[in-house]
């Protein structure tokens, strides 16, 4: 009796850890500037498209898609095309690099599509990642934390996580296995 007792008591005080999330959508729609958020992709099957990326970024995408997000439940789709939209096909993510300017960003994630749901499980038709290459970030890194906000994780505080923000710190290149668990139990 005393040990069922003392399990429940401990089952309890981990509760609130075990639930603490930071999967969720969150932020403003639209793609105008430098709105970011973090929005949830429409299914599994995942269609990232590199819009005319320079070789140090498109490895980068590519790498987080092969070691990061193609080992979850997600089925990831990379495409080439020259844009993103209209005539050039609907993808569910395009990413794109430029000199963005001293705007405070190295990176934000942003729904150019249409919406459905509410926040924290809106999501959304079309996401762009925009790399600003005037920070130069750390191309692997900063593909598995953008693309991470655009399948529904926010900021993380594991520190071996790639959606650690940079401003408290991070530098992991790889998804936890807590990020995953989201993944995997969303997609």
């Amino acid at each position: 009796m005393t040990i069922i007792a003392s399990l429940a008591g401990v089952l309890m005080v981990m509760s609130p850890q075990a639930s603490a999330s930071n999967f969720g959508s969150e932020g403003s729609v639209g793609a105008a500037g430098t709105t970011n958020g973090v929005f949830l992709t429409r299914d599994r099957a995942w269609s990232v498209a590199k819009i005319d990326l320079t070789a140090t970024y498109s490895n980068g995408v590519s790498a987080a898609v092969k070691n990061q997000y193609n080992p979850t439940d997600l089925t990831v789709t990379v495409y080439t095309p020259p844009g993103c939209g209209g005539s050039y096909g609907s993808y569910d993510l395009c990413v794109f690099d430029a000199e963005y300017g001293d705007n405070g960003l190295a990176a934000w994630n942003a729904c150019a599509g249409t919406t459905s749901g509410r926040h924290p499980t809106m999501v959304c038709s079309t996401q762009y990642v925009r790399i600003n290459r005037y920070y130069s970030p750390p191309a692997n890194r900063i593909a598995c934390h953008e693309m991470g906000h655009s399948i529904g994780l926010r900021h993380s505080s594991e520190a071996s996580s790639c959606l650690k923000s940079a401003a408290e710190g991070g530098t992991s290149q790889t998804l936890t296995s807590h990020d995953k668990a989201h993944i995997n139990g969303t997609y």
